[in-house]
């Protein structure tokens, strides 16, 4: 399936931000597999499955909707293969929730209280967590499968980048190759010692990125995707 860095970071943010956007809280960056609907709730067919755990229309739904919430028309978001970008998006949620699985990274009650607690002091003491989710047309399922996306997202994310190479020679390597950003226009030059936090979050951020993106694309090619629904967007209301 196409992968495009730009929509796909628009999906990845979309699933934060429907959550979070009426109270501002943009700072944030499967309880197992990440606990679904409420008990009882139609998940509608089975549209697709990674090494054999299911991606049902129900999923597809919700992140159709949660970007449709947060910057309208999908196809002008996302382009006129949407439907590709979202069905990836959803595969590379099962590749993490899994993944996760594997290290033995799990969303804990406390982990779900410290959110709430996060939220309904934003939202402040005349409004429960629960009323101001009914305003968004999110049940507290929703949310804490958002919560739990998010805070596993987060966790894998810190485990495949932990061994990117953040030494002084490689930030010296960095600050030679860029020399030029810190000449000033006499020619005199700034030294290393005087810019190196700078270069330290620079090449974290760059190593780290590079990292992931690295080990998500191997998870893809390791991984048996079947597509079992190939229009399931027909099936959207």
């Amino acid at each position: 399936m196409k992968n495009q860095r730009g929509t796909a970071i628009v999906v990845a943010a979309a699933v934060l931000v429907i959550a979070m956007v009426a109270i501002g809280t943009l700072a944030a960056l499967h309880r197992g597999p990440w606990a679904r609907a409420d008990a009882g709730a139609d998940l509608g067919p089975v549209i697709a499955e990674v090494n054999g755990h299911p991606i049902y229309l129900a999923d597809a739904r919700s992140r159709v909707n949660g970007i449709v919430t947060v910057h309208g028309e999908i196809s002008d978001v996302l382009g006129e293969d949407w439907q590709q970008v979202v069905l990836q998006s959803l595969v590379d949620d099962q590749l993490l929730g899994q993944h996760a699985e594997q290290l033995g990274i799990e969303v804990t009650e406390e982990d779900l209280q410290t959110w709430y607690a996060e939220i309904q002091g934003s939202i402040g003491p005349d409004q429960t967590v629960d009323e101001w989710l009914q305003t968004q047309g999110m049940t507290r399922s929703e949310m804490e499968r958002t919560i739990a996306r998010q805070i596993i997202g987060t966790r894998v994310y810190v485990a495949v980048t932990a061994d990117v190479d953040l030494s002084t020679s490689r930030l010296r390597e960095y600050y030679e190759a860029h020399l030029s950003d810190y000449t000033a226009p006499d020619g005199s030059t700034t030294a290393f010692g005087d810019v190196r936090e700078s270069i330290l979050a620079q090449v974290r951020e760059e190593e780290e990125a590079a990292a992931y993106a690295t080990w998500l694309e191997q998870q893809r090619q390791a991984a048996t995707v079947t597509v079992l629904l190939e229009d399931w967007w027909r099936d959207l209301p």
